[in-house]
């Protein structure tokens, strides 16, 4: 499950990914590098892969090309890391208050 929020008047949202614990041991899965069982479709198994992703703010549309993540092989549902996301927020940053409507940019580890 996914949900974004954004507080009112502010630049900066918060994406929450909630996993479900594994019933037989109880651990959360990770999607640090890991392959795991999607969350989504409880069928395929996650790989290493990238993505695009495009992130509104305000007034500015940023798409990102070739964000890392872990791909789950039977519904296509995206799970990135917390350096990724890390990473995608501060590279949305200056675009953002220098008034950029839309741009697109491939993504560079920090």
């Amino acid at each position: 499950m996914h949900f974004v929020w954004a507080a009112a008047g502010t630049d900066r949202g918060v994406i929450i990914t909630v996993y479900e614990p594994d019933p037989e041991s109880g651990t959360i899965p990770s999607a640090g590098g890991k392959n795991m069982t999607c969350v989504i479709c409880k069928q395929g198994k996650t790989a290493p892969g990238t993505t695009r992703m495009t992130v509104e703010r305000g007034a500015t549309v940023l798409v990102f090309r070739g964000v890392p993540d872990q791909v789950c092989d039977n519904c296509g549902e995206t799970y990135w890391g917390a350096d990724a996301v890390d990473r995608l927020q501060e590279m949305l940053a200056a675009p953002a208050q220098s008034g950029v409507q839309v741009e697109v940019r491939e993504y560079i580890a920090a």
